[in-house]
């Protein structure tokens, strides 16, 4: 008989999923992936198809069975999802194409929000300060009723990617608390009736949440044919894959700061179970009782050296970098504001817009390559300062995983621009980890998120700040705080 020992993660991103399988030590044992189609039918509108999400979660896992993991041996799933609304019936069917993250469409719904339920009320419904925007699901919701409501009439449940894909695992409907920013409270997982009425919802259309680790159901003998698990697999609710990374990356623990460098950017630590100060449009998220999390989430992240080489010719990326290391610190006086796709944490602005500054004749493409990789480190330095404003712990250190953690060159420039080590996770596919991690709590192989931290999470490169670039920087980061303000004023 197989024993049971694998965790497999199902890791939804926004242009590929991905179907990882680890060991209770964090070893990945397998991966499989498969790209998922994006839609853009008009100017700032991302939408995509769920059931799309379905055939490439299919497809990721036809993938990882075809590197030798074994479904037999699957003791539990765990799912990562964007952070994206779908919107289904009452036979669990799509009423609509769901609105990605990266949708700016419902800005005159956020502004509603803000002037005419107003910040008061929202915290009492919440529980938490959360910064009013187009990217979040109330907002969503509200323009759904608004413009669409038609499909807004025949909506029974509101969810998240991750949870579109459990339902089509188990039959059952399930979400986390926080998955639901907007919707429930966040720190008692309830909903606030009259207030969800305010945005024409009824409260058992929000599925009642449970803990991300939570057993939610097992796997239908429909689901196995289509994905190769073994029907009666454990599958646990999953969290959304910001969420997910974090975990993956050691969850900010001990004071030291996590860095997600994906296509976006999540950057956070821990903070005092009741934080206060400036909240400086950070994040702050009761995790459990007693832990709290101060976090910031960046529209521009990874994709934004993918632009830049794009705008300079396609070089090879070890091109690009090779000629931005051969740049000095501060790019020759050549600054870049990284919000390209607006900007989240910390301005909350869709309509925010990136730039340089600087430049001259003499610059070349190794001075624009090396500016966006120190402007989106600049960005992080601003975000990671409101978390320290915002009552998180002191920093004693940054710990980086995602994509952009496979540049050494944007590894030192981070470093020197913080100030702080820098010190890169030993397994790149963070999200899908911290998904697997989630499966193993609860599979049962590990207590709770310290125990499977400290069993699962593995570092592997470190870089040290050079005192002398640190303080370059720190003159150029005072012009960079400036231009998000001069850039709004120019129109």
């Amino acid at each position: 008989m197989t024993r049971s020992d694998r965790f497999v993660a199902i890791d939804l991103g926004t242009t590929f999923c991905k179907a990882a399988a680890f060991d209770a030590q964090g070893r990945r044992r397998g991966l499989g992936r498969a790209p998922c189609a994006v839609s853009r039918p008009q100017l700032g509108w991302v939408e995509q198809e769920p059931d799309e999400w379905w055939r490439a979660a299919t497809a990721a896992l036809q993938g990882l069975w075809a590197t030798g993991v074994d479904p037999e041996a699957v003791a539990a799933v765990g799912l990562s999802g964007h952070f994206s609304t779908a919107f289904v019936d009452a036979g669990g069917r799509s009423v609509r194409p769901a609105i990605t993250w990266l949708d700016g469409r419902a800005v005159a719904e956020a502004e509603w929000l803000e002037t005419e339920v107003g910040p008061d009320r929202l915290r009492r419904a919440l529980g938490i300060d959360l910064p009013i925007s187009a990217a979040m699901p109330h907002a969503r919701l509200l323009w759904l009723a608004r413009h669409e409501p038609r499909s807004f009439g025949r909506l029974a449940a509101t969810y998240q990617a991750k949870d579109y894909l459990v339902e089509r695992l188990t039959g059952e409907r399930a979400t986390d608390r926080h998955s639901e920013l907007g919707l429930l409270n966040i720190a008692t997982g309830k909903a606030d009736a009259e207030y969800l009425a305010l945005l024409g919802l009824r409260p058992e259309q929000v599925p009642p949440p449970s803990d991300p680790f939570a057993v939610v159901g097992a796997v239908t003998s429909p689901a196995a044919r289509a994905t190769g698990l073994r029907p009666g697999t454990k599958v646990v609710c999953g969290w959304i894959d910001a969420y997910c990374a974090m975990l993956g990356t050691g969850l900010g623990e001990g004071g030291t700061a996590f860095d997600i460098a994906g296509t976006s950017e999540v950057v956070g630590t821990q903070g005092c179970p009741q934080p206060g100060g400036d909240a400086r449009g950070q994040l702050i998220i009761p995790l459990t009782a007693d832990r709290t999390v101060i976090y910031a989430l960046m529209s521009c992240g990874a994709d934004s050296l993918a632009w830049v080489r794009d705008l300079v010719g396609r070089p090879a990326y070890a091109t690009a970098l090779r000629e931005a290391a051969a740049v000095p610190s501060g790019a020759d006086g050549v600054l870049f504001l990284p919000y390209l796709e607006g900007e989240r944490s910390p301005v909350w602005d869709a309509g925010a817009r990136g730039c340089f500054v600087g430049l001259h004749r003499s610059h070349g493409r190794g001075h624009a390559v090396r500016a966006v990789l120190e402007g989106v480190a600049h960005a992080i330095r601003q975000n990671l300062a409101g978390g320290q404003a915002a009552g998180a712990f002191p920093l004693e250190g940054v710990r980086l995983s995602g994509g952009g953690a496979q540049a050494r060159l944007w590894c030192r420039i981070k470093a020197d621009v913080l100030g702080l080590p820098v010190t890169t996770t030993a397994e790149s596919e963070t999200g899908a980890l911290g998904a697997a991690m989630l499966a193993a709590i609860g599979a049962g192989a590990h207590a709770d998120f310290p125990a499977a931290v400290r069993a699962m999470v593995r570092t592997r490169d470190s870089y040290r700040p050079d005192p002398a670039a640190h303080e370059a920087h720190s003159l150029a980061h005072e012009r960079y705080l400036r231009l998000y303000a001069a850039t709004r004023e120019a129109g």
